[in-house]
């Protein structure tokens, strides 16, 4: 097998080696690969992090070779673990970590941020003067970019206010404000350099409240910290931009190959420094029916590895003949009815059934009912714990079944002979095991040299959380 290696600064050099051993998956892709060739002791100290290429995967040496050893290597993906620190896309949990502001007179008016609804009420019985007022002050150690929320003031003399803040809590800019109706929602975009802001109700003249009359509230709100729409994709795109040149060297080339799923993002937040890039990526693409993964393709009249976020097939488009069987193989990953445990809105335990109605799925055919439990202590909604049941259904089929198997020979759906290289993650295959066809999703696979390719079968994620965000859109509950 021809191999191309590129230390750090020098020039690319072309290897034919024999027993060149690469894996993929469906999680990154391009996960790692060993080549046994014959380095000079110069060349071994200057090879550390050379990218390495061949038809079919593409990553970088990522240990200092021993003598007599073959290169270790890992796919690009990789670089993505290098990069590490918080990131605020959008935030809807922030109201936890609001502190009273104590405005002119303050003492006059009651504050709540009861069911993420922030109400400020003017006491009855008491007298206002202009510009009296409280509220609540939110830092950040982030940048913020705008807050969207709902605001509502049911008077002309008291206004709901927003101002941004700096990072030292020092008010900048100037202050937007709603007085009485009911409003649909609003954005408020912050100036540069913002980190905080504070949220409060004022009088705009001297007010005797007889009841609670005089009152402002803010709901449904979201806290952003990027410009752009909160998406799969935009995420995915802000990822790949910080990757540094020698792990992506095709540019702007790269986002031919980057799909785009129709979601918004509700809440994605990672506020632990230790976050890496990966992270943030093996947040979104749970919530989509696509997958992430770097694959070699045809850039500017070079075989380079570009990342792919790909919908995974849901039509077979590839016919693989294996071995005698596949190895771990079970329909006890399967299920045909879930069951979904949740509190009501009391913190009593409830539970919703849902049912896979779906004919061709392997145990209707077979006629076989298995119950799946599954716990969401996050909600106390019917909609979304059925949504949650609904979504492990789509995805426990006969596609999801798990297990190994060696490839004999590989055809596309219309007979025709394929290369092995062919086969990638997030294809869907018929697979013929001893006469018997079988429906399966390819999840990764391994190869040595061109002459032998082992393939790895499972389902799409199906964790308690992989399922929410996909039922959600939320990557932080």
């Amino acid at each position: 097998m021809l191999v191309r290696i590129t230390p750090p600064g020098r020039a690319t050099r072309v290897f034919d080696v024999p027993g060149v051993q690469r894996s993929w998956d469906i999680n990154g892709g391009c996960a790692a690969a060993t080549v046994p060739v014959v380095l000079t002791a110069e060349d071994r100290e200057r090879i550390l992090l050379a990218r390495v290429e061949t038809h079919d995967w593409s990553g970088f040496v990522w240990r200092q070779p021993i003598e007599g050893k073959p290169l270790e290597c890992a796919g690009q993906a990789i670089a993505l673990t290098m990069q590490r620190g918080k990131a605020l896309y959008a935030k809807t949990n922030f109201l936890r970590d609001m502190e009273d502001f104590n405005g002119q007179n303050w003492g006059i008016f009651s504050r709540s941020d009861t069911g993420g609804v922030l109400t400020i009420v003017q006491n009855p019985g008491t007298t206002s003067g202009t510009s009296d007022g409280g509220g609540y002050i939110y830092h950040s150690d982030e940048l913020l970019v705008k807050l969207v929320l709902t605001a509502q003031s049911n008077s002309a003399n008291f206004a709901l206010m927003v101002q941004g803040a700096d990072i030292n809590g020092t008010l900048h800019g100037s202050a937007t404000s709603w007085t009485a109706g009911t409003y649909a929602a609003q954005t408020v975009t912050f100036p540069a350099a913002t980190y905080g802001f504070y949220i409060w109700g004022s009088t705009g003249a001297a007010n005797t409240a007889t009841a609670s009359e005089f009152w402002v509230a803010a709901h449904t709100m979201t806290l952003y910290g990027v410009s752009f729409a909160v998406t799969p994709y935009n995420v995915i795109d802000d990822v790949l931009d910080k990757l540094p040149a020698w792990a992506l060297t095709t540019g702007d080339a790269y986002r031919r190959w980057v799909g785009s799923p129709t979601l918004t993002i509700t809440s994605l937040d990672f506020e632990d420094s230790k976050t890496t890039l990966k992270d943030r990526i093996d947040a979104v693409v749970p919530m989509t029916d696509y997958h992430f993964g770097f694959y070699p393709e045809w850039v500017n009249g070079l075989r380079v590895g570009v990342p792919h976020f790909s919908a995974i097939e849901t039509t077979p488009t590839l016919s693989l003949d294996v071995g005698s069987g596949l190895t771990g193989t079970s329909v006890d990953t399967l299920g045909s009815d879930f069951i979904v445990s949740h509190p009501d809105d009391e913190g009593r335990p409830t539970q919703v059934s849902v049912a896979d109605a779906d004919a061709t799925h392997y145990l209707n055919v077979i006629g076989y009912d298995r119950d799946v439990p599954l716990d969401a202590p996050w909600t106390t909604s019917d909609t979304l714990a059925t949504a949650v049941g609904t979504q492990a259904a789509a995805l426990s089929d006969v596609r999801g079944a798990e297990g190994q198997a060696d490839v004999k020979r590989v055809r596309l759906v219309n007979g025709r002979r394929a290369p092995l290289s062919i086969i990638r993650p997030g294809r869907l295959a018929y697979v013929y095991v001893d006469g018997i066809r079988r429906e399966l999703l390819i999840t990764g696979c391994q190869a040595t040299d061109n002459s032998a390719m082992r393939v790895t079968f499972g389902k799409s994620p199906t964790t308690l959380r992989a399922l929410t965000a996909k039922a959600t859109g939320r990557g932080n509950y």
